[in-house]
């Protein structure tokens, strides 16, 4: 064990270095799962409002969109939060500044252009996915609230994305678990109509995530 020790011990960091990674990992991970868990509590809470699933497979096509945008995002803050990590180690703040606006344009022109289609196309969207009828209007209802959610979510995604780069995954993380509790308090109240709120079925999951998009761009 001492010689496999030994043999090892170049390839092996310190506690400390082990401890920073972790502390970097470990907020990262939590904020991707909450991205990831998002949109499945509308689909899980939708899924009680009928015997036959028509709600829950509404909002599940209707959130198949939802995917694409994240990954055209994920890819594009991912790309320049390496370039702002790499400037602000050099403190170069004005090409860091310049980057994260750069970045922020093309975020808000990818969100623009899913509003658009996900708005002004919501049918034809869905009927790409399923042919029902039922389903279709349902989530025709879903999409043309929760098509707005597209620009925020573009402004949050490009924020939390730059902060970390800073190191400040903390603080992303935090918001990301605030707006997963405030989408779920919502839909739960705006779906079922409890205490005193309206019962609004699918359009009240819509508001619910539109509601936490606002509440996480802030």
């Amino acid at each position: 064990m001492r010689r496999l020790r030994d043999t090892l011990r170049p390839w092996l960091g310190s506690g400390a270095f082990y401890k920073s990674a972790l502390g970097v990992m470990l907020p990262v991970t939590v904020q991707q799962l909450i991205n990831n868990l998002f949109n499945m509590v509308d689909n899980l809470m939708v899924g009680s409002l009928d015997m036959e699933g028509l709600a829950m497979s509404a909002v599940s096509v209707a959130n198949k969109p939802s995917f694409l945008f994240q990954s055209f995002l994920f890819g594009l803050a991912g790309g320049a939060g390496l370039l702002i990590s790499q400037y602000y180690g050099a403190k170069d703040r004005r090409a860091c500044m310049g980057i994260f606006w750069s970045e922020m344009a093309l975020g808000l022109a990818n969100g623009a252009i899913f509003f658009l289609l996900m708005f002004g196309l919501p049918e034809t969207v869905m009927r790409i996915f399923v042919t029902d009828s039922r389903t279709v209007a349902l989530g025709v209802a879903y999409l043309r609230i929760v098509s707005f959610s597209y620009l925020p979510a573009a402004v949050s995604g490009v924020c939390i994305f730059a902060l970390r780069s800073l190191g400040q995954n903390r603080t992303s993380m935090m918001v990301s678990l605030g707006s997963m509790a405030v989408n779920a308090a919502l839909n739960y109240l705006l779906i079922f109509g409890a205490l005193g709120f309206p019962r609004l079925g699918v359009r009240g999951a819509a508001w619910g995530t539109l509601i936490a998009r606002l509440f996480e761009m802030c």
